[in-house]
Formats: structure tokens, sequence, C-alpha cells
């Protein structure tokens, strides 16, 4: 398709408007006496200057140039009159040759052969036309599958052409009048998609072509492959049009493939060296990630034109040059190689699976690098003083970064001046390293192997765990005991870098294997470090049961039904506390219950009290005030219904069920021979009575519930002025039916373990006095001796008060340590903890 723009000059602008009969047959189109072969004369020295500029880079050159047999009609450009739009271009050209060339005639002669100094091969359409097929026979013939149009043609010259850089066609020359300019347009195809069509602006210079300018029309650089190279334009449309040459400059032209090769040297010094460390070898390749992002102008003042440049040539993949030479050994991984590395990491993978198979056969296949790394097209300046050029490095599926470098030239040697994050993907992965991450942003001594210690102190006295034992285990797994030193240290060594690693101690009383968390540390690189921890051996410390109710009494006549809490439970004292510090609702909970025999009813088993306070109620000054106006409900137990439920009476007398407060103590009271018949027709043996606080803090959906329950016998009275009598009514405890039975007439075996206040170590050789309060009989003294526990015979029930006593200068034992009130019911041998605190002794 014919393309005619203006030419824009200075001289242009003088060109007058030239009138035109579409009937009358222009003189530019007349081929008679033209000869049927080019070029000739001039010409033939311009076709040599375009040739050098596609294929003599420095001493990088193809094997053969393969140029299309047939002179083409030039696709774009000038008009040969004057129109609408103008041709935009950079250089000052002469009307002259800008009109000739827009004028050449469409005649298409056939190429001559001319002497150069790569061996030139002609071809025709229909020699491509075999390639192409050649490319679909090699394809089928090795299982190749490429849903890309035009592999087949680039497969099928390859095969042919296995020297060539590409595939050129040339148009006739434009020369003004004094023969010292020309135009000439070029196509150069470089695979799929990899093309150029550009005009070349030459001039005559000290009896030599030179190459001044280049005007595109269409590039695209995305497709080279092998020994195909892109070579076309920095630019795809004729506003980016590209000077290349000095007109006053008698220097020759720098290699653009040599001073690559120095840029991307200096570009590995920079990117390749990390807190003094660099790889063993560099991977480069052809794979690349593109930036995501836009490029920051940078603050280097660079030579106009030359951003420009870069914005075509940085997305322009660079293909490896095998004879690339760096100070450390290269290996090359093309994008179409990457099946072996696959196969190379499959058996790795399957203990690996988070990670991409191919990353695990790169580090196998390349042992020492830290990834691969791609490079974009160089852009150069004219004198070739400035360079911007693009670099990825990946190292993993989600582990790689671009840059865009800024360098400069000084003689011989070209240094970096600035860098540029682009893209960015951080996610290193360890179990791939020696791969790692080399942004801008990675982390000093961020692969750096550390060694770790770790500092134990007792979080009570501040004191140093001297000789602790202590159990690791890393990654969920036991590895190996650690014993701290004298200052409560213990060396870690040097760590892996991932990982997780746990301790944990036991406690010191080990009737109950118990033990506190230590110490948690997540692996990663970095520098040396030191963890702290704290131990509260605190938790080894056996939290006190709460006291079971005590004191309540159930009474139940024909008349009347009276049950009587004890006096404040813990649990309602600890509520206003609680409420104190940690302002919320509190709901309090009041419960009777007791067992009926198996029936078809629906028969009550229980009586049940509840009050609320809220989060902002005002404080509620006495028990009385706190169930005022709350009902006392009587829950029936539903047996005819189709799940199991238990709901409130609806039919409750409120008058002759009621809830008040006597002499301080909770009581529930049920007056009137109907009703008590009605809730008791067979009085039972034993009542449970038990008190629930539930506090939710203000803001939280968390609660904190606190419950104490008593078994007593119906109809027991007791005095409630000892702890004996308070007992006398508690319902005995089935020890005959547990399994093995217990025997409720023998003595029980109690272990008692001296324990310091911290918690954190045995008290020995302490002695403990110990005297039975049911029995009357005289106290006995034991010691702890070297274990720092003892164990004694008791007869039960019994009430213990077991003490440690202090020492003076006189040999009388009055202040104590420790002290420890026990009841012993029938059951089981037990340990009791005692809990030593000497500093006691210094202060009575």
């Amino acid at each position: 398709m014919l393309l005619f723009l203006a030419a824009i000059s200075t001289l242009t602008a003088n060109l007058r408007a030239q009138t035109f009969d579409p009937r009358v047959r222009p003189p530019w189109v007349d081929t008679t006496g033209e000869s049927g072969f080019y070029p000739d004369g001039d010409a033939v020295d311009v076709y040599r200057a375009a040739l050098d500029l596609l294929y003599i880079d420095g001493n990088k050159r193809p094997s053969v140039i393969v140029l299309h047999d047939t002179v083409e009609i030039r696709s774009d450009g000038p008009c040969p009159i004057a129109c609408k739009e103008v041709w935009p271009h950079k250089s000052k050209i002469d009307t002259s040759a800008i009109l000739a060339f827009a004028r050449v005639s469409p005649k298409r002669p056939r190429v001559r052969q001319f002497d150069y100094s790569i061996p030139i091969v002609l071809v025709s359409y229909n020699d491509r036309e075999r390639m192409r097929h050649d490319g679909f026979g090699y394809m089928a013939e090795h299982n190749l599958h490429d849903n890309q149009d035009g592999v087949e043609e680039r497969i099928g010259f390859a095969l042919r052409f296995p020297g060539a850089w590409g595939l050129t066609e040339l148009t006739k020359v434009g020369f003004n009048a004094q023969h010292d300019q020309a135009l000439v347009q070029i196509r150069h195809w470089c695979g799929q998609p990899c093309a150029s069509t550009e005009i070349l602006f030459l001039k005559l210079i000290g009896g030599r072509w030179r190459v001044i300018e280049r005007i595109p029309s269409y590039a695209e650089a995305y497709g080279a492959k092998g020994n195909l190279r892109y070579r076309g334009p920095a630019g795809s449309s004729a506003s980016e049009s590209e000077i290349v040459s000095d007109e006053s400059a008698r220097a020759i032209v720098r290699s653009d493939s040599k001073d690559a090769a120095a840029v991307y040297r200096a570009v590995l010094d920079t990117l390749y060296s990390f807190q003094g460390d660099a790889p063993k070898m560099i991977v480069l390749t052809d794979r690349f990630r593109n930036p995501a992002d836009s490029l920051r102008i940078p603050r280097t003042r660079l030579d106009s034109g030359l951003l420009q440049k870069y914005a075509f040539l940085g997305m322009a993949r660079a293909t490896p040059d095998r004879d690339f030479s760096y100070r450390l050994p290269v290996r090359i991984v093309l994008g179409d190689s990457l099946g072996k590395l696959e196969k190379a990491g499959a058996p790795f993978a399957k203990e690996n699976t988070m990670n991409p198979v191919l990353w695990f056969g790169f580090r196998k296949l390349f042992p020492g690098a830290w990834g691969m790394t791609g490079f974009s097209r160089v852009a150069f300046n004219v004198p070739h003083t400035q360079a911007l050029v693009y670099s990825s490095h990946q190292c993993g599926e989600y582990c790689g970064h671009g840059d865009t470098w800024v360098l400069v030239r000084q003689e011989e040697a070209w240094r970096v001046v600035e860098r540029i994050s682009r893209t960015k993907y951080p996610e290193w992965e360890p179990a791939l390293f020696p791969l790692r991450y080399v942004g801008l942003d990675a982390k000093p001594n961020a692969y750096r192997h550390r060694r770790a210690y770790a500092t134990f102190t007792n979080a009570v006295t501040n004191r140093p765990l001297p000789f602790i034992k202590l159990r690791g285990f890393r990654n969920g797994n036991q590895s190996q005991t650690y014993t701290t030193d004298a200052a409560g240290r213990v060396d870690l060594g040097t760590i892996p870098f991932a990982g997780i690693i746990g301790m944990a101690v036991g406690c010191p009383d080990q009737s109950s294997p118990d033990s506190i968390y230590a110490l948690e540390f997540s692996f990663s690189p970095g520098p040396d470090t030191t963890l702290n921890s704290r131990l509260d051996f605190r938790e080894c410390l056996h939290t006190a049961v709460p006291h079971r109710l005590t004191g309540a009494q159930a009474l139940i006549t024909a008349a009347e039904a009276r049950f009587v809490f004890p006096f404040r439970a813990p649990s309602e004292s600890w509520a206003p506390a609680v409420r104190k510090t940690d302002p919320g609702t509190t709901n309090y909970f009041w419960m009777v219950g007791w067992r009926v025999p198996e029936s078809d009813r629906d028969d009550p088993v229980s009586l049940w009290l509840r009050a609320t306070q809220q989060a902002n109620g005002r404080p509620i000054g006495s028990l009385a005030n706190l169930i005022s106006g709350q009902p006392l409900e009587v829950m029936i137990e539903c047996r005819t219904c189709d799940q199991p439920a238990v709901f409130a009476d609806p039919e409750t007398d409120h008058d002759k069920v009621i809830a008040r407060v006597d002499s301080g103590r909770i009581t529930f009271v049920v007056s009137g021979s109907k009703v008590v018949r009605e809730i008791f027709p067979k009085v039972p043996a034993v009542m449970t009575f038990s008190t629930m606080v539930r506090h939710t803090p203000s803001g939280k959906h968390t609660s904190t519930e606190f419950e104490e329950s008593q078994a007593v016998m119906v109809n027991c009275r007791s005095s409630d002025s000892t702890g004996a009598s308070r007992r006398r009514c508690n319902a005995s405890t089935n020890s005959r039916f547990t399994t093995p039975a217990i025997d409720s007439t023998a003595p029980r075996r109690v272990e008692v373990v001296a324990i310091n206040y911290d918690g954190a170590s045995l008290v020995h050789e302490l002695e403990i006095r110990i005297r039975s309060r049911d029995r009357k009989s005289p106290s006995v003294t034991r010691s702890t001796g070297q274990r720092g526990h003892f164990s004694i015979q008791q007869p039960s029930p019994d009430s213990l008060e077991i003490e440690a006593v202090c020492p003076n200068g006189t040999g009388r034992q009055t202040a104590t340590s420790g002290k420890l009130a026990l009841y012993l019911a029938p059951g089981r041998d037990t340990t009791v903890q005692l809990q030593i605190d000497q500093r006691r002794c210094g202060r009575m």
C-alpha cells in the first residue's frame, strides 16, 4: 500500500503546491527505457552503507546476507506533490532529494549482484514459500506445536540460512541534484513478531556514504530468536525518528554490540554484588519480565532523544550472546529450554510442593547462581557516552525485580550512575537458596546464616536461670535438649534460613509432667542475634481448686420447703472485684436441683434464680437489692417433647415460690402444702446447690465464669460452728462405684512438694510441721530432704494444717515461710504443693 506523506524541512516549506490532473499520467511513473536490474552507480554504495548499518556491528556480522531478489516499491514516505500531511524527520534534507525519492518509478527491477564484504544470497517469493513449507515439515517431524503465526517461516529460514540475521528488502534510491544526499527505504524481517520498515537518510561525507537518520514507520522487536536479530530503528513511527550519526564527527560510529557488552558487564558488577558477596556464576536468559510500572524520569541529565529510544528498546529482549565474556563463568538459558530445567527439578519438587519445578532444576543445573537475568536492548545516545538499559532478575515464581540503569562512558569504561527500581516480586523462597532477591530494597544480611543465642531469666526475680534443661522442638519435631550455662545462656549455633524452634522447660514438681513454654523463634537470615526469654514458673504452681460450697441446708416438710445457701460464696465476692478492674455485664445464678425417678411425666427438677448487673448500672449494695424483683423459677424437664428440654413452669405461683435473703444468706422458700406436693411429689434424699457468676467485659464477646456446687442430704441440720459440723450434712460420695473401688476407711498417701514462691525450684532440707485439726493428734515434723518433697499416710476424713517453719537463733521456730490447710476426704493418693517464701523468715 502506498502511503504518501509530505516532506518537512526548511526547504520544503518553500515548495509550491502543484496542480495534478489524475487523468494525466505523471512523468515519474514512466519506466520507458529503465533498466530491469538495480542498483547501479551511486545506488550501489548507498546499498552498501545501508547493509553496513544493519549487518556490521564492530566485529559482529552474519555469515551471509539474505536479500530479496526484487527492488520493491516504497510503502510510505514523502508525497510526490504537496499534500495535507507533512512527512516528519529531524535532518535538513534537500527538496530535490525528497522529490527524487517521492517520484521514483513503480518499476520493480531485479536486484543485481554487487560486491560486498559479506556474501549476499538473493531469494524470491517462491523461495520464501518453500522455506515456509520446510518449516512446517520440521515442526511435524519433531512434534513441535506453536500457535504463534509465522513460526514455520522462522524455522524454515533458520534451516536454510543458519548464520543469517534476517531477510532484507530495499527500494530504489532517491538522490538530490548534487548526489551527496540520498533516501532509501529498507525492510528487515527477523522472525515473528520481529520486523521493521524505515527510510534511511544518507549523506556523502569524505567520499563515503553515511547513514544520518532512521525514519521508521513500523517496528516490532519481540520475536527474535536464535541467530535472528532485530536490527531496526529505536522507534516505530516517523515521529520517533533517530539521528544515528553526527555529520561533523570524523570518528567512525561505535559498535553497538561492543558497547552493549560493556554496559551489561557494568550492570552485572552492581547487580550481583550484595553485602560483599557475589554468585559463583552468571546465568543470562531471553526469558524476560517486562516492567508493569512506568519509568520515573532519571535524575541524571540525559541527551535529547535518549529516553525516546529507551522507551522502545527497553521493552525489546536482547538474545544472550554466546561469546559474551565476564569475570565470572557465564551460562545461558533460553526460553525454549525450560523443559530441561523442569525435568531436572522434578525429584526435588516432590518434597517442596509449593515451588515450581523448574526453579529446583535451575538450582541443580546452575549451582551457585543467584538467579537468571534478561537484558533489554541498550539505548545509546549518538556519541555513545550515555546509555539506558533494563534488566530483569528472576529468582523464583514470585521472586524477582526489574531495574532501569543509567550509565555513562569515560574513555572506554562504562560506569553505572543511577539505578531505578521497577516492578518487584520480593517473595524469596529459602528452599531455593542460593537463589536470592537482590533488588534495591533487599535487606542487609538478608542471605547470611545467622548465629543465635538465647538467654533465660526468672520473670519474678529477674535473675539468670543457670543450668536448666530445656527441650527443643524444630518445625514441630523434638530435636535435642539444651542446658543453659552459668549465665542462663544457650548457644543455638548457626540456624537455617527457614523453620521454627520452640523450647519448653519442665516444672520442678514432676509429680505431674508439666512444662512451661520457654521460647519460640522463627528462623530467618540476618545478623547474629540474642533472644531474651523471661520464664514465669508461677505457671507451675497448682492453682487452688475453688472451695466447694459448704454449709448449705435443704429442709422439706409437708407445708414448707426451705433451701438455704451458705454465706456469700467466693464467686459472689469475686464478681465486684472483677467489675472494678474490668467493667461489664455480670449475670448471677443460684440453682437447687434434685433427681427424680424415671417416668413419663413432665416433673420439676430444679429451682432457678437469676440476677443481672449491667455495665453502667448502679452499684448493688446488698444481695437483697441484687435479687429484688427477680422471680424464682420452677424448672420442669419435658419428657413428652420430641427433643430433651427444660423450661420454666408458666403456672408457678410466685407468691408461694420466692427467693429472699435471710441473715445474709440466699434462701429459696416454697410455702403451702399444695405447692410443696406439686413440686416434690416424692421428697428427694439429696439436693445439689450451685452458684455461678458469668462476667462479660464491655465491648468484648468472651466471658469469664466462676461456678461452685455442693450436694447435701435433705433434712440434715448443721450448727455451722466448725468445719467438721458444716461438712456433716454433705452427701456421701459413691466411692464404692469407682473403678477401682476406693476404700473409704483406708488412709490416703499425700505427697507434699515444697516449691519456691516463684515456682522455679524445689526447696530442699526444709522442716515442715503437720498438724491434725479434726483428730486433735499431736503435730509431727518432716523434712523435704535432698528431693524437696516427702509423703505421709493420713487417715480420712481429716483436716490438716501443713506449715514450713523458719529456724531462728534460739532454736525456737515461730515464723512460717509457707502454710496450707487441707481437708482429706476418702479418695485416692494425692499430691499437694506447699509454696515457700523464705523472705518471710527475714521479716519476722
